[in-house]
């Protein structure tokens, strides 16, 4: 049965230096975080619009090697980004997973609104229980990243 989540993280970055990285993952994702990601290679699309399939490799020592995933939304004027997994080896922790992050422009900054739904594999954590946890760190990176760069 699918489950839901809803977590927002307030970035002191701008929302176009954030939604600039966002849609061009693909190409900066290593650059900018080689203690995770090896590379992203595009399958279909371009990489950062609609349709676009890649897949996510991760470097040793990640407890995730890969992720297949769609790009479902690139909004450009709503700053909204949704995808859906497809393959790789996250399917040991989910069944099915879709999320969306939308970025909403504050003057000091920018809230990050990250929802989705998903269903767990059998015996694994529930992600709701740690999705803020998640976002904390990943989004608390990106923004340090960004306001350094």
């Amino acid at each position: 049965m699918a489950e839901t989540f809803s977590v927002e993280f307030e970035a002191k970055s701008d929302a176009h230096k954030i939604w600039d990285f966002v849609k061009n993952f693909h190409l900066i994702c290593h650059d900018a975080f080689p203690q995770f990601y090896d590379s992203v290679e595009t399958l279909e699309g371009d990489g950062s619009s609609t349709g676009t399939v890649r897949i996510i490799r991760y470097v040793p020592g990640i407890p995730i090697t890969n992720i297949k995933e769609r790009l479902d939304l690139v909004d450009d004027e709503n700053k909204i980004i949704s995808y859906t997994f497809l393959d790789g080896d996250i399917f040991q922790i989910y069944k099915s997973f879709e999320a969306t992050l939308a970025l909403d422009p504050k003057a000091d900054g920018t809230t990050m609104k990250f929802y989705g739904k998903y269903e767990k594999a059998a015996g694994v954590k529930t992600f709701a229980e740690s999705v803020q946890d998640f976002v904390d760190f990943t989004f608390g990176a990106l923004d340090k990243y960004l306001l350094s760069h």
